[in-house]
């Protein structure tokens, strides 16, 4: 079996590409990387792009031309994903059929992956959206069930390319109520007053910490379902 499998951060992946003990083949300036695998049983390549659709198309662009991978390959795109739906729970497996943005509509057939999930709609965004911005969303698109930076763009180059072998799954990190803490107050707290003021600036923004800590227990949980489902899936080749 040939799998390339690609994410945007090494926190989407890494602990599949330990399992595999995976052998670094490029770094550079660490947000793109490209790891192989080619023993025991079929041979995978994992990419790592950096966020968002101009990072993607130009990672992946310069993949191919460089690795010329043949149309064998069973290409997959994984990672983090954001809930429009109310009824999608942390940690949970979406495998979208429908992926769009502002301008274009995909459409794959996820059944050869998984019939057992339900077939999803998924929008590519620019940025990340917190729960206004998703109630808004939801209000234009009422058929959108989850969110993401990378989607549309990945289905724009696996059809550029003619390579009909791909799939989507996404792990959800952020359910519909979740707030995002601001990353820049609390940072301003930590490292740019006094040390003996550190106490009462974490007090004061608690609030900001406790969200903070709420969605690094959901990173953690997303990214144990995204490995157990790819193994999952990779096991049942040979079984």
């Amino acid at each position: 079996m040939k799998i390339i499998l690609c994410s945007a951060i090494k926190k989407e992946i890494f602990k599949i590409i330990k399992y595999f003990n995976a052998d670094l083949l490029l770094s550079v300036k660490k947000k793109y990387y490209i790891y192989h695998y080619n023993k025991g049983h079929g041979e995978i390549y994992f990419i790592i792009t950096g966020i968002g659709q101009k990072n993607i198309k130009k990672n992946l662009d310069h993949f191919i031309k460089e690795y010329h991978p043949d149309k064998d390959f069973q290409w997959i795109l994984t990672g983090f994903g954001g809930a429009i739906s109310n009824d999608l729970k942390i940690g949970e497996i979406v495998i979208p059929s429908i992926i769009r943005n502002e301008k274009e509509v995909y459409k794959i057939n996820p059944d050869e992956f998984d019939k057992s999930r339900r077939k999803a709609c998924l929008f590519e965004v620019d940025r990340i959206y917190g729960e206004k911005e998703k109630a808004g969303l939801k209000e234009r698109y009422p058929d959108i069930d989850i969110i993401d930076m990378e989607s549309a763009s990945f289905c724009e180059i696996m059809e550029k390319n003619n390579f009909k072998k791909y799939l989507i799954y996404r792990s959800i990190t952020d359910d519909t109520g979740l707030r995002f803490p601001d990353f820049r107050r609390i940072k301003d707290s930590i490292f740019k007053i006094k040390s003996k003021d550190l106490l009462y600036a974490l007090l004061k923004d608690i609030r900001e910490i406790k969200y903070l800590t709420s969605l690094y227990r959901n990173i953690s949980l997303a990214s144990g379902s995204i490995y157990k489902y790819f193994i999952k899936y990779y096991e049942d080749q040979y079984n």
